[in-house]
């Protein structure tokens, strides 16, 4: 093995994915099979990320861990920052809240998929983090995100299936064993079905990346709501974000002190996730006007259930007394 007795006893999500690249590309084994409880590499959680990741991550594999953790967290920060202050510096405030602090201090990928939100050319973090990834590209505002989300990820998927042909499979086994990932929207006693309604503001961007990430399984802590520091349109609504995520950290440290399990910090981590960033990212969005880009293919859809809801509705009018 590659010296992993000398990685710090502080792990990051990152570090798991240096350690995959590490194996499959400098050693040629089986991460999947590797890395795990009571594995060769005994690690806390199985490999869970894509064969992809593990490519996208091939230049910090010859790196020492340290020097690879600091320059990707460094990376990642650098294109949230670029991205916010395309209208103004004052988005930058979001860099003291809770969110993106547990997100550098945890090496975490929810800067960059944030930053994918708003920069087409990172669009391939889609291929790399499959559920929160893919809901960012999918509410894109217009085609040129998608499409390079697309050229990016087969890119990606064609050189990690010519280095592991079988990772696909390998991925798949790992990822049906992680109990701790849930989608949002299944929180019900804090009102996750409710996020749902952002749809009524379907054609702007925040709205279906608020429906989209709702609905993916996800781990529901405080570094996964990187993504709601971006909602507010204005310097008081994000200063009042940002004092909330620091109740909202709070409460997290001391569901970590009550939690029987990992399953159950996850459920609970949830409920106040969906309690204190995805009601008022609703809030938000509810305020604003049902206007905004949307992808041609969006529209069209649009337009089918529409015209099938007026049939249905018309239908039942011309059938009811008097018709």
């Amino acid at each position: 093995m590659l010296g992993f007795v000398s990685i710090t006893a502080r792990h990051t999500d990152f570090d798991v994915v240096w350690l995959g690249a590490r194996v499959l590309l400098l050693e040629g084994r089986n991460p999947w099979q590797l890395i795990g409880p009571g594995r060769e590499v005994d690690w806390l959680w199985p490999l869970i990320y894509p064969g992809t990741a593990l490519v996208a991550v091939a230049p910090f594999a010859v790196l020492p861990l340290e020097w690879a953790r600091s320059l990707f967290v460094g990376a990642s920060a650098t294109a949230l920052a670029w991205a916010v202050t395309r209208d103004g510096w004052w988005r930058l405030t979001l860099f003291v809240s809770v969110p993106v602090l547990h997100a550098m201090v945890s090496a975490q990928w929810s800067l960059l998929v944030a930053a994918a939100f708003l920069l087409p050319a990172l669009g391939g973090v889609a291929a790399i983090k499959p559920t929160v990834g893919l809901a960012t590209v999918a509410s894109a505002p217009h085609e040129r995100w998608q499409w390079v989300a697309l050229a990016s990820g087969v890119a990606l998927l064609a050189v990690s299936l010519a280095v592991a042909p079988t990772w696909v499979l390998d991925w798949r086994r790992e990822v049906a064993g992680a109990q701790h990932l849930s989608p949002p929207v299944a929180h019900w006693r804090v009102g996750g079905p409710l996020v749902l309604l952002a749809l009524l503001r379907w054609r702007r961007p925040e709205a279906r990346w608020l429906v989209a990430l709702a609905c993916v399984p996800q781990s529901t802590v405080p570094y996964e709501a990187v993504y709601f520091m971006l909602f507010p349109c204005t310097r008081v609504g994000l200063l009042a974000l940002t004092v909330l995520s620091y109740g909202a950290g709070a409460l997290h440290y001391w569901i970590v002190g009550v939690a029987t399990s990992t399953v159950d910090l996850q459920y609970r981590a949830g409920d106040a996730l969906v309690a204190l960033f995805y009601l008022p990212a609703l809030w938000m969005v509810l305020r604003r006007e049902n206007r905004g880009e949307t992808p041609r293919w969006l529209d069209a859809v649009a337009a089918v259930v529409w015209r099938a809801f007026g049939r249905r509705v018309n239908a039942a009018a011309s059938g009811g007394p008097g018709g």
